[in-house]
């Protein structure tokens, strides 16, 4: 630790640029009382750490490379995790953040969880079924409206 003026500096042990001590966090156990590390590369890592654990969550969930299970998006950044049976609100008032990341490894990935991107996965939520989902149910051919349009189809192929 150095005094520069009359502010105290400090070097990261990251980035190796000497800072004020107002860019580190307090940390009774070292020497100094401050952490190794600046307050900006700590954000940088712990987001890397973050990126990291919900690759690999999404990969369990998903399969590789993770896809939305509605419409199969694979961009990373649209992805997020949703509850299937909608009780996502009561997990996050128990593990808030990235703390859920951490509990579903801990508890060896538990099932009642998929991938959504975040369109289908807010369509989810607020109307109850994704659109995704609502098309693929009348294109099913056992679905009402499927076989209606075939009848329709097969009418038209038999008049002359």
């Amino acid at each position: 630790m150095k005094k520069e003026g009359s502010q105290k500096t400090k070097t990261c042990s990251t980035c190796h640029e000497e800072k004020p001590l107002s860019e580190f966090y307090k940390y009774r156990w070292s020497k100094d009382g401050y952490r190794g590390q600046c307050k900006e590369c700590m954000y940088i890592r712990d987001k890397k750490n973050v990126e990291r654990v919900k690759r690999k969550i999404f990969i369990h969930y998903s399969g590789n490379p993770p896809k939305c299970q509605c419409c199969g998006e694979t961009t990373f950044e649209f992805l997020s995790l949703d509850h299937l049976h909608n009780n996502g609100a009561e997990h996050r008032r128990t593990y808030e953040g990235a703390k859920i990341l951490w509990w579903i490894i801990r508890n060896n990935y538990p099932e009642g969880f998929q991938v959504l991107c975040r369109n289908c996965n807010w369509a989810k939520y607020a109307y109850g079924v994704c659109p995704h989902q609502k098309k693929k149910e009348r294109q099913a051919p056992s679905s009402p409206s499927f076989q209606r349009k075939n009848r329709k189809q097969n009418q038209l192929k038999n008049t002359p």
